[in-house]
């Protein structure tokens, strides 16, 4: 394991880029960007359910879960994405597809735009 602290730009992306898999086990978060960019460069994530991570993970889909502080169910999805590297391969390509079709700009400014305009027209 590596902990490299904080990165920006390039330097993050090539992080990320070289890693197997993305780890946050937080205790408090809202909708992280960080696992935004973990999924945009095929990464499976094993995170905490807190905040609006749940709505982002589905367990064993694209990442796993465990409750905050849990230790033992956070080795356990890191071992099931170390071990299993069919599923890796397969979490990979569910996160990049989900992270372009989802949060691309292009998405989010129509959304944007949407919201906009129904409450306008309200």
């Amino acid at each position: 394991f590596h902990f490299h602290g904080s990165r920006h730009g390039r330097e993050k992306i090539e992080c990320l880029a070289s890693a197997w898999c993305f780890v946050l086990p937080t205790y408090a978060e809202g909708m992280p960007l960080s696992i935004l960019e973990a999924y945009a460069v095929g990464l499976p994530v094993v995170s905490t359910q807190v905040g609006g991570i749940p709505e982002m993970i589905d367990q064993g889909i694209n990442g796993f879960l465990a409750q905050p502080g849990d230790t033992r169910a956070i080795a356990a999805g890191l071992r099931c994405v170390l071990e299993d590297g069919e599923l890796r391969a397969r979490i990979s390509q569910t996160n990049r597809q989900k992270v372009f079709a989802r949060y691309n700009i292009s998405v989010c400014a129509e959304q944007i735009d949407e919201i906009y305009r129904e409450l306008l027209n309200a």
